[in-house]
């Protein structure tokens, strides 16, 4: 997805133009543990930097170890969190302050003060 990512149904984050957002990716079981990620990740970074691209995000559940591991492997940096709320009936996505401010989005940036 390019200049913009999806966190959820019609939820979408604006992004910077030179940033990549991949999402939903999984190997299937048989081929779990082949390092078919970081292969992947090659082929994709190479595609992308030809048409201008110069960083990938990516979103994986905190839950999911072993992906974790995997993008870590890959290159990939923590750069903060984005949670699913749910109040009465309606789904809200939040991002940290630390995940608005690594993409570039600070439309709900607080001030803070200055001690």
């Amino acid at each position: 997805m390019f200049g913009q990512m999806d966190l959820g149904y019609r939820s979408y984050r604006p992004i910077s133009k030179d940033t990549a957002y991949v999402y939903k990716l999984f190997t299937v079981k048989e081929h779990r543990g082949r390092r078919v990620l970081p292969g992947f990740y090659r082929f994709v970074a190479m595609q992308l930097e030809e048409i201008g691209i110069k960083r990938m995000l990516c979103w994986v559940n905190s839950t999911n170890v072993p992906s974790l591991k995997s993008h870590t492997r890959c290159g990939f940096l923590p750069i903060g969190s984005f949670y699913e709320i749910q109040l009465f009936g309606k789904t809200h996505y939040v991002l940290t302050r630390q995940a608005r401010l690594s993409i570039g989005d600070q439309t709900q940036a607080i001030p803070r003060k200055r001690e």
